[in-house]
C-alpha cells in the first residue's frame, strides 16, 4: 500500500517504483543519507497531507522533499521556516537555504541578518 500513496506524492518515487528500474523489479527502495525519522514523517504526510514539523526536523525534511520532487511537502517546509525565521535562527536557515537552492529564502534570511546584525549577532545559533 505504502507503494500506490508515496509514488502518488513524489514522482522519483513514482519513477523509481513503475519505470523499470531495479526498485521496481525488486518491489522495495534503499534509501541511503535518508533518517529514518525523516522518512516516517514524509509516510505520514504521505497519508495524511498533516505533519507537526519543528526548527530541529523543517531542515531535513526540506531537503528530503526537495531531493525526491515532493512540492507540496518542500511548500509546507518552506513556510514553516518563513514562519519562524528569526535572529537566532538566520544562519542556520541560510544554510540551509543554500543547501536547498531556494534564493528567496536566501534573501530572506539575508535580510534579517542585515536589519538584525546585532541580535544575529549576538544570538546562539
Amino acid at each position: 500500500m505504502h507503494k500506490i500513496i508515496i509514488s502518488l506524492r513524489s514522482s522519483v518515487f513514482k519513477r523509481m517504483l513503475y519505470n523499470g528500474m531495479l526498485e521496481s523489479k525488486n518491489d522495495e527502495v534503499k534509501l541511503q543519507h535518508v533518517a529514518v525519522d525523516t522518512f516516517n514523517t514524509f509516510v505520514e504526510y504521505a497519508y495524511t497531507g498533516k505533519i507537526s514539523v519543528n526548527v530541529e526536523t523543517v531542515g531535513k525534511l526540506l531537503l528530503f522533499s526537495d531531493q525526491y520532487e515532493l512540492k507540496n511537502l518542500h511548500t509546507f517546509c518552506l513556510k514553516f521556516i518563513e514562519n519562524s525565521l528569526s535572529p537566532e535562527n538566520a544562519i542556520p536557515y541560510y544554510m540551509l537555504s543554500v543547501e536547498a537552492h531556494d534564493e528567496v529564502l536566501q534573501d530572506q534570511c539575508l535580510k534579517m541578518m542585515i536589519t538584525e546584525t546585532k541580535e544575529v549577532i549576538t544570538s546562539k545559533f
